[in-house]
């Protein structure tokens, strides 16, 4: 005599991968010129659990940052910026994107994005005195004051350099400022 049973065996996944992020670049130079809604970098994220295990989400920290994760699609997404990076607060940005599942554990993963910004010159400079006083009938070639101005600028783009104003002969004539001491 002979008999057979049907067996059903199911298989349930076990939460034992942790998501993975891939990141267009792990390191980004911009310019604090580019315009509001440009895509910085490209992160993709998966997970090889199934079902809820299998389930991925995407973040960036810290929150307060002039760049937001946007979703492009299901498990693409997109880092745009949103606001003024401005270089002369912060010349780099350490992003922390983080990638979780939705298992049982947690399980997430971590990856670095480094964006650099470069500085345009989008500043003027400033002097730091604005009235100067000196006595009347001083020799010729006497040094009078040297005056100082700042430019918030990086780099070359905040290099100071001075000159009277030629338009005005009669007083152009009798001063002269070294363009880069600023004695007068």
């Amino acid at each position: 005599m002979k008999g057979h049973c049907e067996i059903l065996i199911e298989v349930f996944d076990v939460n034992d991968n942790a998501s993975e992020i891939s990141i267009s670049s792990l390191s980004v130079p911009i310019s604090e010129g580019f315009p509001l809604g440009t895509v910085v970098a490209l992160l993709s994220i998966s997970d090889r659990d199934s079902g809820g295990n299998g389930q991925v989400s995407c973040s960036v920290w810290p929150p307060d940052l002039p760049f937001k994760l946007t979703s492009s699609f299901k498990n693409d997404y997109s880092l745009v910026l949103i606001g003024p990076p401005g270089c002369e607060k912060i010349s780099e940005y350490i992003i922390v994107a983080v990638a979780q599942d939705e298992g049982n554990p947690l399980l997430s993963t971590i990856s670095n994005l480094i964006v650099s910004i470069s500085d345009i010159n989008d500043n003027a400079p400033t002097f730091t005195q604005h009235d100067i006083a000196f006595m009347e009938n001083n020799q010729l070639g006497v040094h009078i004051v040297k005056i100082s101005a700042l430019d918030p600028d990086m780099g070359e783009s905040a290099q100071v350099s001075y000159w009277t104003d030629e338009t005005h002969r009669s007083l152009s004539s009798y001063i002269f400022i070294n363009s880069e001491s600023s004695n007068f």
